[in-house]
């Protein structure tokens, strides 16, 4: 069986952030991610030389840990255009413009994406405390992860890093 200090479940912005302290700190720790990629709710992609946010984007000043994370890592930040006409594209594909104005004033982006940060923080994790594709089937109450590949981990202390909706399911 194997066995850790802490298990992360989730490795979207918390349980990385999570895992970039603990790593700083010394602690033993590992991550379990059920999808192949690192960011939860967070993604980024390429297009046509351009990169765009599929989830959250945006955030402000009013939010002074991202400000901070931002700086310590090295993640630039801008401020979001704001000026112009609103062009969007609905669920069924129609494209729609001139029904209002641009109105994310104040609000900040970052450099690269939102994906830029999640990237910062996973920069200096070891990958093998990193378990991608690893969905995790069960908790117990005694400290034991049942992954949905069959292997079971102990664990000191487990951290759900996930929706509420998705820690009920365990």
């Amino acid at each position: 069986m194997n066995q850790t200090d802490i298990a992360i479940v989730g490795g979207g912005l918390a349980g990385v952030a999570l895992a970039e302290q603990l790593q700083r700190e010394g602690v033993d720790y590992q991550l379990f991610e059920a999808r192949d990629r690192l960011g939860g709710r967070i993604e980024s992609t390429d297009y046509d030389g351009a990169r765009f946010d599929l989830g959250p984007a945006w955030f402000w000043h009013v939010q002074p840990r991202l400000m901070a994370a931002c700086e310590r890592l090295g993640a630039g930040i801008f401020e979001q255009f704001s000026e112009g006409e609103l062009l969007f594209e609905d669920s069924v594909r129609q494209v729609h413009r001139g029904v209002g104005f641009a109105s994310m004033a104040g609000s900040l982006r970052i450099e690269g994406g939102a994906s830029a940060l999640i990237d910062a923080f996973a920069r200096d994790l070891p990958r093998a405390r990193l378990h991608l594709d690893a969905a995790v089937q069960s908790v117990s109450d005694r400290g034991y992860l049942q992954l949905m590949n069959g292997s079971v981990w102990q664990a000191r202390r487990i951290v759900l890093a996930i929706p509420p909706r998705i820690a009920a399911q365990l």
